[in-house]
């Protein structure tokens, strides 16, 4: 492909709108985990609750949660211990070093640990433990983030038989907040279900803006999609002398179509990785770059100058058709 100062200022124009979507993208997925970490690692759909039933088997309580909701046992202690157990899909925390609890690590004698950073452990041959109660729990993998949080000092472990027999508090949360409540209503599990508010408020909801941040970043990406499509109108105008004489020389629509097309998703992924490298360069200690938000946003700015291109493309190649040239189709 030709370089030309237009082809350039399009790539910067494309670059500055992957760039602005994937800042606002990764900022709210910044600030939804800072509202889930300041809170404890607690979403807002949290159900605090307390059982008359102790010592609860765990194959039926692992048979009845919903699936994707977590469980989580406030085990009695100073610090912030608690048992986990999860069923599909879970939004584990950010790891240090090791993993998060997969699906095969959860049965009823299971004793696995993930701490936080700031937790003392204990180091046997070569193997890392972590011991509540007298009982050592492997430690798989260290909670970590790029600033100080409260997960600096919390341990999860495994749920099982031993931690379910202890008098705790517990707390679910899921993406049906009906099958919750349907869980916590089987007395024949957990007897009498006493549900209580979560009276510790985090940070974040002391100072809540509200929808105020998602307004100011969908307004900042719109302008920016508005000046993409006026450089993408004004690219394809500038190449209508271009457009003339390939149609001139036997090029057909369909041909038409295929050259412009792939000038753009040329230009297109040269944005991507500039506006990726953009990003790392200049928020590289400010929060760490999902895979996700790179994805979404890639494939949301390629989606929109394609249909911007396919718009436009076909409304010259209309016009061209109407002059006449003598050239089939």
């Amino acid at each position: 492909m030709k370089v030309k100062p237009m082809y350039c200022f399009l790539i910067l124009v494309y670059t500055l709108l992957h760039f602005s979507l994937l800042v606002s993208l990764n900022y709210n997925f910044e600030l939804l985990n800072m509202e889930k970490i300041s809170n404890s690692f607690y979403d807002k759909n949290s159900i605090f609750f307390s059982i008359s039933n102790i010592g609860i088997d765990f194959e039926g309580v692992y048979d009845a949660l919903p699936n994707d909701t977590v469980i989580y046992c406030q085990l009695p202690a100073n610090d912030d211990i608690r048992g986990v157990l999860y069923k599909g899909q879970y939004d584990a925390p950010d790891m240090k070093e090791g993993r998060f609890f997969s699906k095969s690590d959860f049965s009823g004698n299971s004793k696995l640990a993930v701490v936080g950073s700031e937790i003392s452990t204990i180091k046997e041959k070569g193997n890392e433990y972590y011991e509540y109660n007298g009982v050592k729990y492997d430690v798989m993998g260290i909670i970590g983030y790029s600033m100080p949080t409260k997960l600096d000092r919390t341990v999860m472990l495994t749920l099982n038989n031993d931690l379910l027999k202890f008098d705790s508090k517990y707390i679910i949360s899921g993406s049906d907040l009906q099958k919750n409540l349907n869980f916590l209503g089987r007395e024949e599990l957990f007897g009498q279900v006493v549900v209580y508010d979560n009276d510790k408020p985090n940070i974040l909801h002391i100072v809540d803006v509200g929808y105020k941040q998602i307004i100011t970043s969908v307004l900042f990406v719109l302008v920016i999609i508005f000046n993409s499509y006026l450089v993408t109108y004004f690219w394809i105008d500038k190449e209508n002398d271009e457009l003339n004489i390939k149609k001139m020389n036997g090029y057909n629509n369909r041909q038409l179509r295929m050259e412009f097309s792939k000038k753009v998703l040329i230009m297109c992924i040269i944005s991507v990785i500039l506006g990726t490298g953009m990003t790392i360069l200049i928020f590289r200690n400010q929060f760490m770059l999902k895979p996700e938000g790179i994805f979404i946003s890639a494939l949301f700015m390629i989606m929109i100058e394609m249909l911007y291109f396919v718009i436009l493309i076909e409304k010259t190649i209309t016009k061209l058709n109407k002059k006449k040239l003598g050239v089939s189709n």
